[in-house]
């Protein structure tokens, strides 16, 4: 009997623990999209810390294309690594090569940039750190 117990015990453990894992790995701030149709009045900005900027006002992205990575790749010559379900992580932008982070209405949004969804008049900016 006592050999039951601690059997049913462990498999609570366990699927508490499994559940607690899932919910971690969600971030948290992550927009996500209310339709997949396409946003428009995108601008994107480009620092290359070199005292120069690339900058693209006011376009549009397809359906289907439209995360912060999407506007991104949409513009520029860009190189990642791609981590599965963390996303990807930007190591080259136009050939300047560095870590690369970006910022959506001047907010850090905490999730790797093909996880972020963009809406209409949303403004872009990656900096190469």
């Amino acid at each position: 009997m006592k050999s039951i117990k601690f059997i049913v015990i462990a498999l609570i453990a366990v699927i508490c623990f499994s559940a607690l894992f899932m919910i971690a790995l969600i971030p948290l701030n992550q927009k996500t999209p209310q339709n997949l149709s396409g946003v428009d009045n995108i601008s994107l900005i480009i620092d290359y810390r070199d005292s120069t900027q690339k900058v693209k006002k006011d376009f549009s992205l397809p359906t289907g294309e439209t995360t912060a990575f999407d506007a991104l790749n949409k513009w520029c010559d860009v190189k990642y690594k791609d981590y599965g379900v963390q996303g990807y992580f930007v190591t080259s932008i136009d050939g300047k090569s560095g870590d690369w982070i970006y910022f959506v209405n001047n907010e850090s949004p905490n999730v790797s940039s093909i996880k972020f969804y963009l809406n209409d008049g949303d403004i872009i900016k990656w900096v190469r750190i």
